[in-house]
């Protein structure tokens, strides 16, 4: 469980850093925020290497995966963006 939630407090640090998760107080990004599979695993596995940490690929995408479908089943985030939407990440948007 503790790496679980290690895991989703890098990811929801991540969402900060994209202008993703705020209270209402925070600074808001202009238009839609797409957040990339691929750059938000890498940006988990680098922290993770930071303090010293060992996930797998695997072990972060199943979590992440996990908790975008929760996300997306209490309408927390909007539908997958279009291919060839600006700021699209190769591979799509997370989720």
């Amino acid at each position: 469980h503790g790496d679980v939630r290690r895991i989703l407090d890098w990811n929801l640090e991540y969402f900060r850093t994209k202008g993703v998760s705020g209270n209402g107080s925070s600074i808001h990004a202009e238009g839609p925020v797409v957040v990339g599979g691929a750059e938000t695993v890498d940006w988990v596995l680098g922290r993770a290497q930071a303090v010293g940490t060992t996930y797998s690929a695997a072990q972060v995408h199943a979590v992440l995966d996990a908790q975008m479908m929760y996300l997306e089943a209490i309408g927390a985030i909007g539908p997958e963006a279009p291919p060839g939407d600006a700021g699209t990440p190769p591979g799509g948007p997370l989720g």
